[in-house]
């Protein structure tokens, strides 16, 4: 089937976190190489806004999709994150603030 990274946010955000999204921005766009595996892949990122109180109680995600999420201040985000996704979020945060979406290439070796 046809269907844009934007598209396919959207579509994921309902269908694994029960959430609707409205207007979406472009936060960036991850390269990344799987050395071990030898395959590539690009990453789209969006922006959707803040949640509000009444879209974050109705959250639901499919146990089958995500095993955990939760919410935490960001400076206590690097704690409990894996180093590069930490990275990831550092890189997504700079990309809101400057209304600039990133570029970036990343590469796995595991």
């Amino acid at each position: 089937r046809f269907e844009s990274p934007r598209d396919a946010c959207v579509r994921e955000a309902r269908e694994e976190l029960r959430l609707s999204v409205g207007v979406l921005t472009l936060l960036g766009v991850s390269y990344n190489t799987h050395a071990k595996d030898h395959y590539e892949d690009l990453q789209f990122y969006f922006y959707g806004g803040r949640l509000r109180r009444v879209q974050i109680e109705r959250l639901k995600a499919r146990a089958n999709e995500i095993g955990e999420f939760r919410f935490v201040a960001r400076k206590n985000a690097g704690r409990i994150m894996r180093t590069g996704a930490h990275a990831m979020l550092t890189l997504w945060y700079r990309a809101i603030k400057a209304r600039t979406p990133f570029y970036h290439e990343r590469t796995f070796n595991e």
